[in-house]
């Protein structure tokens, strides 16, 4: 007889009720705590998952208050600009396209010597209020001044564009070769329509 068994029968009433408790206390874990162990995990990967969404939606939200302030103050500047930059009609766009060539030109040591101007033909798929208006301006003066003319209208405040350039030499003059500049400008207005020849 080994010693495992003289202590089985010696102590039977003992050890099946401490085999039985071991049992019970496998089986509990197996069957209960485990299962609620891996519960509890997929709980808190579910909370972090929650979480991590939760951030994405404020993130999302965050962006579109943005862009939506964005798009507010492009209508305000927007609004502005047709209020305070752009001529009201044709006749004040006219006058005040003039008025600056005639200005910048005097300044950079050259003679505004033509202009004509009037609005461009209507686009009818477009949606826009405003109208366009096109200038044709002819300039005569040294090198120099015609390029610190063309400097000034490219960097002026004033919406005018320079759509085309060209430069002639017509001849010569007591005081050395003038150049003749013919530009193409343009801006923009909102509707009232006329035509209106300048001789500066």
């Amino acid at each position: 007889m080994t010693l495992w068994r003289r202590i089985y029968r010696e102590r039977r009433g003992l050890v099946l009720p401490l085999l039985l408790v071991t049992a019970l206390s496998v089986g509990a874990l197996a069957l209960g705590v485990f299962p609620l162990s891996r519960h509890v995990a997929g709980l808190e990967t579910d909370a972090v998952d929650a979480n991590l969404a939760l951030k994405l939606a404020r993130a999302d939200e965050l962006k579109a208050n943005h862009e939506r302030t964005s798009k507010e103050r492009a209508e305000i500047d927007l609004q502005k600009f047709y209020a305070e930059i752009l001529p009201s009609d044709f006749v004040t766009a006219s006058e005040l396209t003039n008025k600056y060539l005639v200005q910048w030109a005097k300044e950079s040591g050259i003679v505004m010597w033509s202009g004509q101007f009037r609005p461009a033909k209507a686009d009818e798929k477009s949606k826009s209020r405003l109208t366009k208006m096109t200038g044709k301006v002819t300039l005569r003066g040294g090198y120099p001044g015609i390029r610190r003319f063309l400097y000034r209208v490219e960097t002026a405040e004033e919406f005018i564009v320079i759509e085309e350039v060209n430069l002639n030499q017509p001849g010569n003059s007591d005081t050395g070769t003038n150049l003749e500049l013919d530009l193409v400008v343009s801006t923009y207005f909102l509707p009232g329509v006329t035509i209106v020849e300048r001789q500066p």
